[in-house]
């Protein structure tokens, strides 16, 4: 029929570890994850308050929460459907998970 459709161009942030203003990125295990996300973190976030956001490919937020370091490090996704995440510590740190 003719009918062609395109989605916009989309830039990924970059998800090595390499440190990000001055702190260590994270790394998340599993992923990817189906139920619970666990948060690997560098010494230099230790000590402080943590504050994670987690957006869908389109950018809207869909869990905001805390982590209480260095023994509850780990995110509930289970209510998440499946799909790309994106989860950014304290608006830094930011990586790329799977929710399978």
């Amino acid at each position: 029929t003719g009918c062609v459709d395109t989605s916009e161009c989309v830039n990924l942030p970059n998800i090595s570890l390499e440190e990000l203003n001055g702190r260590s990125t994270f790394r998340l295990f599993p992923n990817p994850a189906n139920e619970w996300l666990q948060l690997d973190l560098d010494a230099a976030w230790l000590g402080i308050d943590l504050h994670y956001a987690i957006a869908n490919s389109n950018g809207q937020v869909l869990l905001r929460g805390q982590l209480y370091p260095p023994d509850h490090l780990e995110i509930d996704i289970s209510q998440l459907p499946a799909g790309l995440y994106f989860i950014r510590l304290n608006g830094q740190a930011l990586q790329v998970f799977v929710k399978s």
